[in-house]
């Protein structure tokens, strides 16, 4: 293991163009995965607003519970 990294310090160029080659090389998988692997899904979002104006949140959610 020290070897290893001995020879990672005092090679520091091929160190280098390996990680370069390994990040690329996952940036061209990343760019070929196709779009049923990742595909875009939208998220339901919604905002509910109460005016009323002198009542706590609780009494807000008690009084929205109510209607659903």
């Amino acid at each position: 293991m020290f070897n290893f990294l001995e020879a990672s310090i005092t090679r520091s160029r091929t160190s280098l163009l390996l990680l370069f080659m390994i990040v690329l090389a996952g940036l061209i998988a990343r760019a070929a995965i196709p779009v049923e692997g990742d595909p875009e899904i939208e998220v339901p979002f919604f905002v509910i607003t109460v005016v009323n104006e002198g009542i706590s949140p609780e009494d807000a959610e008690q009084i929205g519970r109510a209607h659903v």
